[in-house]
C-alpha cells in the first residue's frame, strides 16, 4: 500500500500552537516536499490572491490568517528568515 502524505496549512489554533511549539519552523525543515515548504509556499500564493481590486477575495484570504497568528510566528524567536518573509509578505 503506497505511503500516503498529507499537507496542512496551519490556520487553527491547534495546529498553529504545534507548528510554533515544534521544530517545524527550523531551516532543517525546509526541505523541497517538506510540510513547512508547502505552507510557506501555500502562504505565499495567498499573498498573491489579496493585492489587487477583488475585496471579496482579500477578505477570504485574510480570514484564513489572523493577523494574531502573523504577529505571532515573526516574532518567534526560533522562527527561520523564509517563513518570516511569507507570512510579512501576507
Amino acid at each position: 500500500m503506497p505511503e500516503r502524505m498529507f499537507w496542512y496549512f496551519y490556520n487553527d489554533k491547534a495546529s498553529f500552537n504545534h507548528f510554533i511549539g515544534n521544530d517545524a519552523i527550523e531551516r532543517h525543515c525546509m526541505d523541497e516536499g517538506s510540510p513547512l515548504k508547502y505552507h510557506v509556499e501555500l502562504v505565499k500564493l495567498l499573498a498573491c490572491c489579496t493585492m489587487g481590486k477583488n475585496v471579496f477575495t482579500e477578505i477570504k484570504c485574510h480570514s484564513l490568517l489572523p493577523l494574531d497568528d502573523i504577529v505571532a510566528m515573526v516574532t518567534h524567536p526560533d522562527c527561520i528568515p523564509e517563513v518570516k518573509e511569507a507570512y510579512v509578505g501576507f
